[in-house]
């Protein structure tokens, strides 16, 4: 599985696996950055980083901007 990610903080933390000020991440979100980092090392993801311009997978994290037509 490829995973397309516009944020390099979070690239860097997926490859380290860890991240202390995310420590809490995994009780207060359920996120478990240990599970992602030993997916990726497992060649199970690929995790590869994409322009935010051209990053569509969740639009509404994108500025709405009015045509100029």
């Amino acid at each position: 599985m490829v995973i397309w990610e516009d944020n390099e903080a979070v690239i860097k933390i997926c490859l380290k696996g860890r991240s202390q000020a995310l420590r809490h991440l995994h009780r207060t979100h359920r996120v478990a950055v240990d599970w992602i980092y030993d997916m990726i090392k497992a060649n199970w993801v690929i995790l590869e980083h994409v322009n935010t311009k051209v990053q569509i997978a969740d639009i509404f994290t994108k500025a709405i901007v009015k045509s100029e037509s």
